[in-house]
């Protein structure tokens, strides 16, 4: 899909899939070519490109459900975190990896006012909160109010679907539903376990469907469930608030999208509708004898291409029924009094509803709301819709109105009796108390749930930050000054990663899907100055990889594309900005041809103690290097002796041994880490420790004693003196999926990007080992500040001896070192600008910022 300009806004059109992994481990999710419906404004094509771009990033041998293994790891890191937290005080808030030679502190760094997708939510009277789940799986709970989020749970992903309070003896329990299927909790959301009775034989295919929670005093849970792709699915039961189910329906096929179960309003009886081939049947569910009894069987009204889908209110003595289907091409609500022997046409939808389908409002029937990618409502029951307001109109006003890509529709009543209701979609929740006239964004300070693909700092200027994110395309920040959580600027929207730099630092490049490159000659302004977009008939992975020259005196980057000319083939792309325009040209290997016909460049790199040596790897397990700049390649055969398994996503080369390089991806059938010490002829597993994931994005720090891993499974770090992978997602990080990761030496930080946690830094401490109860700490402070040349220090640790002082240019150069009992700093002649004092007393080290004006 190609960018559009509107107003004053450069942006994207928002996609129209639900977010992949979070969407494939949710309802219904068969991708197999029957699943024809697009249900969005989305490019089908680019849609198409982006989940086979998800999918074979996660590369595996036919036997291996990735998905499968994921789940374990989230679940047995869930149980450890929870031993965990019974035992463990750590009041410091230091973690300790591989028995102290990293020691660190976690600081969650947002974007705290760019909130990202938002799923299921339920809400408590008695304390007038708000529970949800957002992207990437977390539970939070906050005030109606909003803004004032809490993180509950966050190291195992729940799925989209279900979120729901119940009754126990003990107190209540909270229903959702992670691996595709259901979960309780009985202490707050905490800690979570798995339902039984609900088979799962293969999660790349299992799905579940319609789950409806009944007011009974058994809370009589059912759901559609299918184990697998071709296995019939089945309507399970529950009567123990969850904890086990059994099948009391073998549906005719595994075809989910043909039923729906549906619980109306002010009822609490339970109904099913099935689409057939030539009819509609309705049925009632019997609570005693399970049986499905048919109410009507419509020969005359079909859903058509739509899915099966039922909302519905009790009004005095008659059921109304709402639903939508398909009609000669078009979309309509209709309506039904009758248990669907008769359906009435109403009004024309502009577009097919998602899997949000149609919400009823309990407390008024004729308040109808639907939706894709706009929010579409009805105030006279559906005879007329209307849509909220355009999906741009989101970015010229945050506060009140609605982001693109409905995800939920849910109302609620206050302990005094006030209607509101709730709507989840992929810029945060909103919150209405007149039927949509205005609404007011809930998550706009500290719902950090942004899903970052890339995100990178200035290395001229490290206060500010660059992410490339999921929908809320590409943001700006200038963390001066904002200790805690970071307010992001969007500057365009749509999907952005892969951010590198040219010129020293300079310049700025990111990439879009598709290979539309944008140009930004003063990153810091946000500014576009130009683009290139390749157009060719083998383009490269869904968002391509970007590399920097490794001239940095050059105005250069290099992108794994396709070719220039828009032929076949796979090639290094070599993109120039002179004199305002954006030169493209290739590079004479084509990878597609070497690499078995079928693989793309999907990871490039090149190797700092060596720049005329480069690495490529490509989707289909091949890796290749170059000793002449990328002029001629070589192949790497079968580095991998059980087969090509390995798509190959981050190739980290050493800037002290040029012939060090490592490479991660998919470990799902292999390890996920390989490491070649004869710059990439030959390689050996780097798997101890970690377990069977996929690496998206490694880092070392500048002395090469770490090497660190952003994974589906969370943050990892490999420490060369153990030859040990380490899991780092302790304390306050969250088990979410790290998609990126960078060392910035300036702050001796360690920065992850996730999708779905936004920005973590794990900020590395100058110790041998976590401090004990009644060690001396310190801090310190500069002043005046800002000031114009000499300021003093204040709080100077007591081992004057010991102390070292160092000042810092923005830039992270030593621009001065200062005797340790010294208590002043002069900078009279330096330029004026951001500088960084640091004080270290052999042990502890502390660092305050200064700026210098003239």
């Amino acid at each position: 899909m190609k960018r559009i300009t509107l107003l004053v806004l450069s942006g994207a059109l928002v996609y129209g899939a639900f977010l992949l992994y979070s969407s494939c481990m949710s309802t219904s999710c068969d991708l197999l070519p029957e699943a024809t419906e697009v249900a969005s404004e989305e490019d089908g094509e680019n849609k198409e490109k982006r989940e086979a771009w998800f999918e074979r990033m996660h590369y595996a041998d036919a036997e291996t459900d990735w998905r499968a293994i994921e789940y374990q790891n989230h679940m047995r890191f869930h149980k450890e975190n929870a031993e965990r937290r019974k035992t463990v005080s750590n009041r410091s808030g230091l973690i300790e990896i591989a028995g102290g030679k990293l020691v660190g502190e976690w600081r969650e760094r947002g974007s705290q006012n760019q909130a990202g997708s938002v799923f299921d939510v339920a809400y408590d009277a008695g304390t007038d909160e708000i529970w949800m789940i957002s992207a990437g799986g977390t539970l939070f709970k906050g005030p109606r109010s909003g803004n004032e989020w809490e993180v509950i749970m966050q190291d195992l992903q729940l799925n989209p679907g279900l979120l729901k309070f119940v009754d126990i003896n003990s107190g209540r329990r909270l229903l959702a539903f992670s691996g595709r299927i259901p979960h309780y909790s009985d202490d707050e959301g905490l800690s979570w376990n798995a339902s039984t009775g609900i088979p799962v034989n293969d999660l790349r295919w299992a799905a579940f469907r319609s789950p409806v929670v009944l007011d009974d005093s058994l809370h009589t849970f059912y759901v559609i469930s299918k184990p697998d792709y071709w296995t019939p699915a089945k309507v399970y039961k529950s009567i123990d608030k969850g904890e086990t189910f059994e099948a009391i329906r073998t549906l005719p096929t595994h075809e989910m999208d043909r039923y729906a179960l549906c619980k109306p309003h002010h009822s609490n009886e339970l109904f099913f509708i099935e689409k057939r081939n030539a009819e509609t049947i309705f049925y009632k569910v019997n609570p005693d004898t399970n049986d499905f009894e048919e109410l009507s069987r419509n020969s005359d009204w079909g859903f058509g291409a739509a899915r099966a889908n039922l909302a519905g209110i009790q009004m005095d003595t008659t059921v109304r029924w709402i639903t939508y289907a398909e009609e000669n091409g078009d979309d309509y609500a209709f309506k039904s009094e009758d248990f669907g022997n008769t359906w009435t046409r109403m009004g024309m939808l502009e577009e097919r509803p998602w899997a949000v389908g149609i919400y009823i409002s309990p407390s008024n029937p004729d308040f109808i709301i639907t939706g894709g990618v706009h929010c579409l409502y009805t105030i006279n029951g559906g005879q007329s819709w209307s849509r909220r307001n355009d999906w741009w109109a989101y970015y010229d006003n945050v506060e009140s109105a609605l982001h693109a890509d409905m995800m939920s529709f849910t109302e609620f009543e206050t302990s005094d009796g006030t209607i509101f209701t709730l709507i989840g979609n992929h810029g945060g929740l909103n919150i209405t108390y007149d039927k949509l006239q205005t609404i007011q964004n809930l998550g706009l300070t500290s719902l950090n749930v942004s899903q970052y693909y890339s995100v990178r700092t200035d290395p001229i200027d490290p206060f500010y930050i660059y992410a490339g994110s999921q929908d809320q395309g590409f943001q700006i920040a200038n963390s001066f000054g904002q200790e805690n959580g970071i307010d992001f600027d969007q500057v365009i929207s749509g999907d952005y990663g892969h951010t590198v730099f040219s010129r020293n630092g300079r310049h700025l490049w990111t990439v879009y899907p598709g290979g539309s490159v944008s140009f930004y000659a003063v990153p810091t302004v946000g500014q576009r100055t130009a683009g290139w977009e390749v157009d060719s008939e083998n383009e490269s992975v869904w968002i391509p990889p970007l590399m920097e020259s490794p001239d940095q005196s050059q105005n250069v980057v290099y992108m794994a594309g396709g070719s220039v000319d828009g032929g076949p083939g796979s090639y290094l792309i070599r993109l120039e900005y002179a004199f305002g325009n954006i030169e493209a040209s290739q590079l004479p290997f084509n990878f597609r041809a070497e690499a078995g016909g079928d693989g793309e460049l999907s990871a490039i790199s090149f190797s700092k103690a060596n720049p005329s040596r480069w690495y490529g790897a490509t989707t289909n397990g091949r890796f290749f290097y170059s000793d002449d700049a990328g002029q001629n390649w070589n192949q790497t055969v079968n580095f991998i002796p059980s087969g090509h398994y390995l798509y190959g996503q981050s190739i980290v080369a050493s800037s002290i041994d040029s012939n060090l390089v490592f490479l991660g991806g998919s470990g799902y059938s292999n390890p996920a880490v390989y490491r070649s010490e004869d710059g990439g002829k030959t390689f050996q597993a780097m798997d101890e420790g970690l377990p069977n994931t996929l690496v998206f994005e490694m880092t070392m720090d500048p002395e090469e004693k770490f090497l660190f891993a952003g994974t589906e499974t969370g943050p990892f770090v490999y420490v060369f003196e153990d030859e040990m992978w380490y899991p780092m997602a302790e304390g306050d990080a969250p088990l979410q999926s790290y998609w990126s990761v960078e060392y910035e030496p300036i702050f001796n930080v360690v920065r992850f990007g996730t999708y779905g946690r936004g920005i973590w830094d794990f900020e590395v401490k100058d110790i041998v080992k976590v401090k004990e109860e009644g060690d001396e700490s310190f801090d310190f402070t500069v002043f005046p500040n800002p000031g114009t040349g000499i300021f003093a220090i204040q709080g100077l640790p007591q081992n004057l001896e010991g102390n070292e002082i160092t000042v810092w240019n923005s830039e992270g150069r030593l621009v001065k070192k200062i005797k340790g009992d010294r208590n002043t700093i002069d900078l009279s002649g330096y330029k004026a600008g951001l500088y960084l004092v640091r004080i270290n007393d052999g042990k502890n080290s502390a660092l305050q910022k200064l700026i210098l004006t003239n």
